[in-house]
């Protein structure tokens, strides 16, 4: 742990790693493998990699990378990553998928990632999928100046996270019981320009901002049986959402790019 932790942070940092341990050692596989998810997980793929820089010949690190299937989905157009989760259960899993799949070039390896030290200047590209809403507040500037450290200039930092203002979340009382079955006790939404103000004071530059799908995510975690055939159609109406100015601001996800000059 990093030094100078309150026992806030402590009690924070224990929930989210036995959440995930068990989550993963639980429901991973059933939501994971739903043709939802993997439409979505495709999605978020494609649109990672053309936006990341060193791809085909630099280091990508990912940041809270469960238990890989993100990025290895990515293995044969991606030169080198190095992914980080404080889950065990989950790295096990991602170090084993890559190992039955001869996937050398993927580094898998338990750490907090609050902590780059080892990684100054180092890193192409920078994936935090689903990990800044995990934090406190209080957290965050030393997060951000972290990932800043480890990447090398003209670098980029990609994060994905919850939409606070999301429009699905008019419906979430009627789900709350499986909703919170999902979610770790600490974590949160995030309002899109409160990341983007977290860029800018870590003096990001090129900031932009993309908004990735409507409903798809939240279905696909309480309805993982929907057929694929029906999860099909779901998702191109759902794009066709994300691109509608002005209304996509209510998406359910929010990609945010910045770059370190």
């Amino acid at each position: 742990m990093p030094a100078g932790e309150n026992l806030q942070q402590v009690r924070v940092y224990m929930n989210e790693e036995k959440f995930h341990d068990d989550f993963y050692n639980g429901a991973v596989d059933k939501i994971f493998s739903s043709s939802l998810y993997q439409l979505l997980l495709n999605d978020q793929r494609d649109f990672l990699f053309n936006h990341s820089k060193g791809c085909q010949n630099g280091a990508i690190l990912s940041v809270a990378c469960g238990d890989g299937v993100r990025e290895l989905g990515l293995s044969d157009r991606v030169h080198s990553l190095v992914g980080i989760d404080i889950s065990a259960v989950a790295i096990d899993k991602a170090r084993s998928a890559a190992q039955k799949s001869n996937i050398d070039h993927f580094k898998f390896v338990v750490a907090d990632a609050r902590s780059l030290e080892n990684y100054q200047e180092h890193f192409d590209t920078i994936w935090c999928c689903g990990f800044l809403h995990h934090l406190t507040e209080d957290v965050y500037t030393e997060q951000f100046n972290s990932l800043w450290r480890a990447l090398k200039h003209g670098g980029r930092l990609i994060t994905s996270d919850p939409n606070a203002l999301r429009l699905v979340n008019v419906f979430k009382v009627f789900f709350r019981k499986k909703y919170n079955a999902f979610h770790s006790p600490d974590e949160r939404e995030l309002k899109p320009g409160d990341v983007v103000m977290q860029f800018k004071k870590a003096q990001f530059e090129n900031i932009q901002v993309s908004y990735s799908n409507f409903f798809i995510s939240p279905l696909a975690w309480l309805f993982p049986k929907i057929p694929k055939s029906v999860a099909t159609v779901l998702f191109y109406f759902d794009r066709l959402l994300t691109r509608i100015p002005l209304f996509n601001r209510l998406s359910s996800g929010c990609f945010v790019v910045g770059e370190k000059k």
